[in-house]
Order: structure tokens, then C-alpha cells, then sequence
């Protein structure tokens, strides 16, 4: 069992201290030496205070790098050295994409890209002007009017004194018929 302090009275009155191999401290903890300091506590420390050549081997890049890195206002020297977990933010600050959309020259040429998209696309034939989709829907829209007003006059021959059955047949196949003409299928 460990020995500890002992106070010893001198006749004169004063106090003297009697030390011995190991003393008590704290509560009831014994130790000969000061208390260790954990290995997260050192591993916290030692991620706080890194060498510029220990930073840039972390990072695998030259010593010029990290002083690039200082110049463009990554996290400067604190007590004692460079701080390897705020480098690491800053670092994935830097690479997460801007904010585009509010880039004026990311706009410019999205917009040129999106024209000359336009204009190739109109080229091979597979985009039309606005005026020219006006202009067939227009077409096509005055056929089926037309096609719905011969209709009941055509059709009220074709059906009268048929059933119901064969009403939807002969409506059907006339319809049918009309799609035909309008696209030039036979």
C-alpha cells in the first residue's frame, strides 16, 4: 500500500513535510508522476499545431502550395503552428461548386450555349420558328373544323337504320378515314 505525506510537529511550533515514494491525489487516486495526458487530448493538439511541410504532406502538395494556399486566405499560423482540421474545412469550403446562378459570366454563357443549340437544331431541321408552329396549328385546326362540319351530313347517310354497334363501326372508320387524308397515310 502506498505511503502518504506525513505532517510531522516540530517543538517550535512550525509544520514540516514528510514526503514519501508516492502521495494521494485527487479523489483517491495514487501516483508517483503527474497525471497523463490522454491520447485524445494529444491527438487534438497535435491536429492544432502542424508544420507547413507536415500540412502540405497531409495534403499532398509542395510547401509553395500551402504558401498559395496562405496568400489566398486559407486559415493562417495559430499557437505554434497551422491547424490541420481547419485547413480541411477551408479546403472543402473551396471545393464545393459556386453559386452559379447568380454568376454573371456562367450566365452569359449558358445563354450562348442554349443559342447555338437553337441554331443547330434549327439548321437540321429539327427545331421550327415559333411563326411557322403558329401557322400549322392553325392549318390543322381549320381541317378539323371542317372535317366535324361535313361530318353530321356525311355521316347521318351512313348511319340511319343501323344499330348501335355498328354506328360506332361506321363513325369510327370514317374518322379513321379523315386522320388518313390529314397525314397522307393510305
Amino acid at each position: 500500500m502506498a505511503k502518504h505525506a506525513k505532517v510531522v510537529k516540530k517543538t517550535s511550533g512550525e509544520k514540516t513535510k514528510r514526503s514519501s515514494a508516492t502521495r494521494k491525489i485527487g479523489k483517491g487516486r495514487k501516483s508517483a508522476k503527474p497525471p497523463a495526458i490522454s491520447k485524445r487530448v494529444m491527438r487534438r493538439r497535435a491536429l492544432q499545431s502542424v508544420s507547413q511541410q507536415d500540412l502540405a504532406w497531409v495534403f499532398g502538395v509542395s510547401v509553395q502550395a500551402v504558401s498559395k494556399w496562405l496568400a489566398n486566405g486559407s486559415p493562417g499560423r495559430e499557437s505554434g503552428g497551422y491547424n490541420l482540421r481547419a485547413y480541411h474545412a477551408w479546403l472543402k469550403a473551396r471545393a464545393q461548386p459556386k453559386d452559379l446562378k447568380n454568376d454573371p459570366a456562367h450566365r452569359l454563357k449558358l445563354a450562348q450555349a442554349r443559342r447555338e443549340e437553337k441554331r443547330l437544331a434549327q439548321e437540321l431541321g429539327e427545331l421550327i420558328s415559333k411563326q411557322e408552329a403558329v401557322t400549322r396549328e392553325l392549318k390543322i385546326i381549320r381541317w378539323t373544323v371542317g372535317v366535324m362540319n361535313r361530318a353530321g351530313a356525311e355521316l347521318a347517310s351512313l348511319v340511319t337504320g343501323k344499330r348501335l354497334g355498328e354506328v360506332k363501326r361506321v363513325v369510327a372508320k370514317y374518322f379513321d378515314e379523315r386522320r388518313r387524308e390529314a397525314v397522307g397515310d393510305d
